[in-house]
């Protein structure tokens, strides 16, 4: 009797750590690997709320939103990147690239330039130091947040941003 319980207790446990193994090597994780253009860097991407997308599509595709810009200099060690990169240019890329033809209240998209601040004690290890910088995208429809997207990029002089800019539109559209 005692041997019957032993193997029904084993065959369970084996079975709770089968399935917990199982369930971590097939999380879906947050990176997105969607597009040809995510698949050289790191991007996050998050739908808040999936039945505003068609909505967001619209709005983009007509020009119709308002852009808010942020820039973020590094603060444990010397900014280097905002010597190279001009935000207002950013922002007019941006504009262009998006199409903007009306501010549009509607649909409002902030946008953090941040650069990586390579210093920074938080920094867990040598991965987390080799980008650039990234680019947070967040996308509201009536003030609610519908679609976040983050992706690195890896040019100390921001060489590569107008085309991590391309990808995160091709990101929203195809969504």
């Amino acid at each position: 009797m005692k041997k019957t319980i032993l193997i029904i207790l084993g065959i369970v446990v084996f079975g709770l750590v089968a399935s917990s193994i199982y369930q971590q090597v097939t999380k879906k994780s947050a990176k997105a690997q969607r597009l040809e253009c995510h698949k050289n860097v790191t991007v996050f991407e998050r739908v808040y709320i999936q039945e505003e997308l068609p909505n967001i599509k619209k709005l983009l595709q007509d020009g119709e939103f308002v852009l808010k810009m942020k820039a973020e200099r590094s603060k444990y060690m010397e900014s280097k990147l905002f010597d190279y990169v001009d935000v207002t240019e950013i922002e007019n890329y941006i504009k262009s690239s998006f199409g903007q033809k009306n501010e549009n209240e509607t649909l409002k998209i902030n946008v953090l330039l941040y650069e990586n601040d390579k210093q920074d004690p938080g920094k867990k290890n040598d991965e987390a130091r080799k980008y650039a910088g990234y680019l947070v995208f967040d996308v509201y429809l009536d003030k609610s947040l519908v679609y976040k997207i983050q992706i690195d990029f890896m040019d100390m002089q921001g060489f590569d941003i107008k085309t991590k800019i391309d990808c995160i539109r091709q990101s929203i559209l195809s969504i």
